[in-house]
């Protein structure tokens, strides 16, 4: 019988390869929303869709008093990660899925940017050959950055905004261990969803000068777009926090990379798109580097494991 730890943990697990195919799929609805419309006039109407469902069905696991006592920590970890993630990370996220490819979206976002920031930040040990490994994903990400490597200064703009969305979206979910428990997966998730629905309303405001998107955008396919992007949302919220809760960093920074394998397959299903063969080369350098480290990770994790047992 399986230890209640071992459960939880394959939850996570399974809750991560859920939010690699949401993550996914993002590309895609964020490319056919932006048609017409600001990059944050999307999103404030997708989290408020958000915030709602998530209000309405973790209900009975949030107790709302609870914010009125927060500690001034929690509240800013929850703005300090809506701030990184939902709001600097969405935006470059929505004008990547606007310039490059999905698969190329997938492929930076497949890197394992919350492991790098685990080690930099939280100082979680890694050995030579994770380090080895991450550099090699890394490199993969250069390789497709790059458009012409007879002119090393020619990049793909769209794909260098997605490298960036990736390290924000990265900080937003390494931040979990910033929270003092004061709050449950549930009662973070629609927290963040309301500060970053009032957040990109205030830029989108701001940027645009319309309180809310025309009406002549408001077809049947656009609205059933918002309520199903919205729903995959909140989802993405939930799944991330409870992922990140029960299974370490540098591991759920690696299974998040299975966005490898979704994204392309998205993109030629929604857009018939179809990669370069250097695209392809730079994400099966991506690929091959997240297999051998978790891999290493499992025979690092089995050495402590025995080394730990008395004699």
């Amino acid at each position: 019988m399986k230890s209640k730890s071992a459960s939880i943990t394959t939850k996570g697990t399974i809750a991560l390869i859920v939010l690699a195919a949401i993550y996914a799929l993002f590309g895609v609805a964020a490319r056919y929303l932006s048609v017409g419309i600001g990059v944050y006039e999307q999103w404030y109407v997708r989290l408020a869709v958000a915030f709602v469902m998530a209000a309405i069905i973790f209900h009975r696991s949030i107790e709302w008093r609870k914010f009125r006592h927060l500690p001034a920590r929690e509240w800013w970890a929850l703005l300090v990660r809506t701030i990184v993630g939902q709001v600097i990370g969405i935006g470059l996220f929505t004008l990547a899925a606007e310039k490059t490819e999905i698969g190329i979206l997938a492929f930076m976002g497949a890197l394992p940017a919350s492991s790098l920031l685990a080690i930099i930040i939280f100082r979680d040990k890694t050995s030579w050959k994770k380090a080895a490994l991450l550099a090699l994903s890394f490199f993969g990400a250069v390789i497709i950055v790059i458009n012409n490597f007879h002119d090393l200064m020619n990049f793909d703009v769209g794909a260098i905004l997605a490298l960036l969305s990736t390290f924000f979206f990265a900080l937003m979910l390494v931040g979990r261990r910033w929270h003092t428990g004061k709050l449950n997966n549930q009662e973070i998730t629609v927290a963040m969803l309301a500060i970053s629905c009032v957040a990109t309303y205030i830029l989108s405001l701001a940027l645009y000068h319309r309180a809310f998107i025309p009406a002549v955008h408001w077809t049947p396919a656009f609205t059933w777009a918002i309520i199903a992007s919205g729903a995959l949302s909140a989802a993405s919220f939930f799944l991330a926090n409870y992922g990140f809760e029960h299974v370490s960093a540098v591991v759920a920074g690696n299974i998040l990379t299975l966005e490898i394998l979704f994204g392309p397959l998205f993109g030629w299903m929604f857009y018939s798109e179809t990669l370069s063969i250097k695209v392809i080369i730079g994400g099966i350098i991506i690929m091959a580097s997240v297999i051998l480290m978790n891999q290493q990770a499992r025979r690092e994790n089995a050495a402590a494991q025995i080394a730990a047992v008395p004699d």
